[in-house]
């Protein structure tokens, strides 16, 4: 079964192999030595057990720093979004049996090389050989050195397995990110393409409309101006009349005019004769039973018929109440503000009251 280590197996069993031929020629060159040394060896063995618990104690601290939910890794995959995933409870797994493995691996070479030191330690004293002891310490420290390699090597190899890992979920999530927003553009072309293809039916609806409006709006400027046409000429038309209307009115009123300047005229002749008159009255009335004198320039004379009234109001009066009627078919009728009664002349009038105009 594959464990993804197999090319640092090999170089471990290389490595192995060498140390091994080192020791089988370092056994041939090695002497017996003296007790002394085999007691130093013996010392040595100590520290190696130091040695065993210093790098167990090593692997198990640095299994901690990574497994901490709090540590560096841990922290990592939070910003990666991968804290609770199945991917981190794999990675823990797989850190933990790393750690056994390896912490296994080194009791296990600890012990083989206890043993192979025991062994040889037994050998130099049978033999009598410090030196071969000695260079099995030496093959010890150096196998010890190849388990921290390997050790190390298996960290770096599970590093790169790792960011492998995270380099796949990367360009997983980039490619998914990617396509997302492939999908979103092709969503916006589309709406994009819709809206240009309904603006463009709207443009040309709204240009049917302006059109039918713009002709309509025509149609209805020319009625409109037909009418003002029909309004200007009937209005020239009117105008023509009042022109005509305002001229008969115009002359009507001159005529009128001359009329009334005419009828002043002979009022005042008629209040001339009335102011002659009352004193020629005046004069005769001391004579009874006599008739009013004419005077030698013409005047008014009392008419015997109407005594009473004459008695009463003078000519002078008669004619200050006079008012001379105007408008059409009056032919010179007056009214008499006295008596309200409308007289055909000045003369009737007098006539009336007694005076009758004589030259």
């Amino acid at each position: 079964m594959a464990t993804g280590y197999e090319d640092i197996d090999s170089l471990m069993n290389q490595q192995n192999n060498l140390l091994n031929e080192q020791q089988k020629k370092q056994a041939d060159l090695i002497n017996q030595q003296t007790q002394i040394q085999t007691d130093e060896l013996n010392h040595e063995k100590e520290k190696i057990d130091k040695d065993v618990d210093k790098t167990t104690s090593g692997l198990y601290t640095n299994w901690q720093k990574q497994a901490n939910q709090y540590g560096a890794q841990a922290e990592q995959l939070a910003q990666q979004g991968l804290a609770n995933s199945g991917y981190a409870e794999t990675t823990k797994t797989a850190l933990y049996n790393t750690y056994q493995k390896n912490v296994t691996d080194t009791l296990n070479n600890a012990r083989d090389l206890k043993s192979d030191y025991d062994f040889k330690i037994a050998q130099a004293r049978q033999q009598g050989s410090v030196q071969q002891a000695q260079a099995a310490l030496d093959l010890y420290k150096q196998r010890a050195e190849l388990l921290t390699q390997n050790y190390e090597l298996r960290q770096n190899r599970e590093q790169y397995l790792y960011q492998k890992e995270r380099d796949k979920v990367s360009d997983n999530q980039w490619q998914k990110t990617f396509d997302e927003q492939v999908r979103q553009n092709e969503i916006e072309n589309q709406w994009k393409q819709k809206n240009y293809d309904y603006q463009q039916q709207r443009d040309k609806v709204s240009d049917n409309q302006w059109q039918q409006n713009f002709d309509y709006q025509k149609s209805r400027d020319a009625v409109s101006d037909n009418q003002w046409q029909q309004n200007f000429d009937y209005q020239k038309q009117r105008d023509n009349v009042s022109d005509n209307q305002w001229l008969q009115s115009f002359n009507y009123q001159k005529s009128r005019d001359a009329v009334s300047d005419s009828q002043w005229q002979k009022q005042y002749e008629l209040s001339k004769k009335a102011t002659a008159s009352s004193k020629s009255s005046r004069s005769t009335s001391k004579s009874s039973g006599k008739s009013s004198k004419s005077s030698s320039g013409g005047g008014l004379k009392v008419n015997g018929s109407n005594n009473t009234k004459s008695n009463q109001y003078t000519a002078k009066d008669v004619i200050a109440n006079m008012k001379v009627l105007q408008g059409p078919n009056t032919n010179g009728a007056v009214k008499d503000g006295i008596s309200g009664k409308t007289f055909s002349s000045p003369d009737a009038l007098l006539n009336y009251y007694g005076y009758v105009g004589v030259n």
